[in-house]
């Protein structure tokens, strides 16, 4: 029997608002995850996407139903500024919006380059007493940002995203495996 529990955390920014903070971004030297593990994420979100469903508003109590959606194309800048903050979630052990440096959603897609119109993230963080596979931390980060709520849904079914950044990080702590997924989900400046 499998253990393991997810905690979930949504963002959801636009150009004209969103979490703003002073910490200071540097993406270079950031290895991203392989383009396999990607595709695997970007799959299982695309699929997602493919059938409408019923999502609950971030107030938890009301549902909004959100059509089918367009499936979404990897973007390499939204990809590295997801990375670096799966990264320094699993250095220093903790799971927030805001990282370790005080950096937001907003300034590492700023460092990354990537110019917007509307952005969103999606965490997840699985904690497992044995290792999972990849696809297994993928499934249950899928499943509970659906049942999510606090708008995680509502940002994976966003029909207004196009371009879609995934980061993946891990570490054992106190003999626990710990798995990060960060999303980010983007409508790019035309």
């Amino acid at each position: 029997m499998k253990q393991f529990s997810l905690v979930v955390l949504l963002g959801l920014l636009t150009a004209c608002g969103g979490l703003s903070g002073t910490g200071q971004v540097d993406l270079s030297g950031i290895k991203v995850l392989d383009q396999a593990s990607q595709e695997a994420m970007l799959t299982a979100v695309n699929a997602t996407r493919a059938t409408g469903r019923n999502c609950f508003k971030p107030n938890g109590a009301d549902v909004e139903f959100f059509p089918a959606s367009s499936a979404l194309t990897l973007n390499s800048k939204l990809t590295l500024a997801a990375q670096f903050h799966a990264q320094d979630m699993a250095q220093n052990n903790f799971m927030d919006h805001k990282g370790s440096r005080g950096d937001t959603t907003l300034n590492r897609i700023d460092a990354s380059g990537y110019a917007f119109l509307e952005v969103g993230e999606n965490l997840s963080q699985v904690t497992a007493v044995n290792a999972l596979g990849l696809q297994t931390t993928i499934d249950e980060s899928i499943k509970e940002w659906l049942i999510s709520k606090t708008g995680h849904c509502q940002t994976l079914m966003g029909g207004q995203y196009s371009e879609f950044g995934v980061g993946f990080a891990s570490a054992v702590v106190s003999g626990k495996h710990v798995y990060y997924w960060v999303q980010v989900f983007g409508k790019p400046q035309k």
